[in-house]
């Protein structure tokens, strides 16, 4: 082992483990929204009534007509109300994606001087191959040979 393998995998490890911690994470808080998301129907039912029948024990008396329909009107929200925990969440998504492309697109240029693109001018040809052999599908045993030499000229791009 190299000198440099042990601590590019202490970095690697390092690296691992703050990214099993991350979805540890994710996955605790998108429990807990699940269960949020499948309760909250029920919960805002059972504290509707509670405040109902708490705020005035003697004029708000609970009767089936109004348990029932306060019911059907309770199950017709239900779908809403998961669909608004799914808003939520895709609306943190588009603000942190959002959040990402504008980092990207405000950054600045590559500096143009930082890449080298002076080719050698002694050298006529950019690419030159001699007697090669390719091989794309070993199952087909398809291969492609040059007997000849290949070659691509120096052009300019710029």
């Amino acid at each position: 082992m190299y000198a440099w393998e042990t601590a590019l995998v202490a970095q690697i490890q390092e690296i691992r483990r703050l990214e099993v911690d991350l979805i540890r994470r994710s996955s605790l808080i998108r429990l807990v929204s699940e269960v949020l998301n499948i309760s909250l129907p029920f919960l805002v039912g059972v504290f509707t009534f509670a405040l109902f029948t708490l705020s005035d024990p003697v004029n708000h008396q609970l009767t089936p007509q109004i348990a029932f329909v306060s019911l059907t009107l309770f199950m017709m929200l239900r779908m809403p109300l998961i669909l608004l925990a799914d808003l939520i969440s895709q609306s943190i998504l588009v603000l942190v994606s959002n959040q990402r492309l504008k980092a990207f697109f405000m950054a600045e240029e590559v500096d143009p001087e930082a890449i080298n693109r002076d080719l050698d001018p002694d050298y006529e040809r950019a690419i030159d191959v001699e007697m090669a052999s390719f091989d794309w599908d070993s199952t087909r045993r398809a291969f492609l040979t040059f007997n000849d030499s290949f070659q691509i000229a120096n052009i300019s791009l710029k």
